[in-house]
């Protein structure tokens, strides 16, 4: 599974548990019906009536989605969504045994978008996903070219011929020194160009 994938799902999880949980009754009644049933799809953090308890789809994401990011980004990604994860349940659960909370509360709608940044962000900063066969082979995702800059005046300067008005042009170069000395169409023409230029040295000719 994809990094996005699991973003996409955080996502909509979010949207369904702000509909089901903080705006109807949904997950109040359905809490209330599988609440003391053997392998009811919830956690219970806290003893108490009722106790404090984490649903099976919060669980899901706070496994799911380390593990994605893991694959998908590396290690650091997948510690920081760990702990983003635990932080936000544990502060959620102690809200709750101390009687900030009392009714059902969306964990979702806090965690799922937090998962979506830390997608957008871990995407921008390694430039994209690895793959499957990058994680298993343990090689990180190649890191983009950057965009090319304005070029430095003084580089250009520097590759500017000696004594010349115009930069030399043609297809092969003549360089002595780190300094483009000649230029010409031919190998022969950039050494020519460069003695006439006054190069009193054996220049260097490579492609332009």
């Amino acid at each position: 599974m994809r990094s996005a994938q699991a973003a996409w799902f955080a996502g909509a999880l979010a949207c369904y548990d702000l509909v089901a949980t903080g705006l109807t009754s949904v997950m109040d009644r359905f809490a209330a019906q599988v609440m003391g049933l053997p392998f009811a799809p919830l956690l219970a953090v806290t003893r108490g009536e009722p106790p404090v308890a984490l649903g099976l789809g919060d669980l899901l994401l706070l496994v799911l989605f380390p593990l994605t990011a893991v694959k998908a980004f590396g290690r650091a990604a997948g510690i920081l969504a760990a702990a983003v994860g635990l932080a936000v349940s544990g502060a959620v659960s102690v809200l709750f045994a101390r009687g900030v909370l009392t009714d059902a509360f969306p964990l979702l709608t806090v965690l799922g978008p937090l998962i979506v940044v830390q997608h957008l962000v871990w995407r921008r900063v390694r430039g994209g996903e690895r793959t499957t066969a990058e994680w298993r082979a343990g090689r990180p995702r190649p890191t983009p070219p950057a965009t090319a800059a304005e070029p430095d005046p003084a580089i250009l300067g520097a590759l500017r011929p000696a004594g010349a008005t115009e930069p030399a042009q043609g297809e092969w170069l003549a360089v002595a020194d780190g300094r483009v000395v000649g230029a010409g169409a031919s190998p022969g023409r950039a050494r020519r160009d460069a003695r006439l230029r006054g190069c009193d040295c054996v220049p260097v000719v490579r492609r332009a």
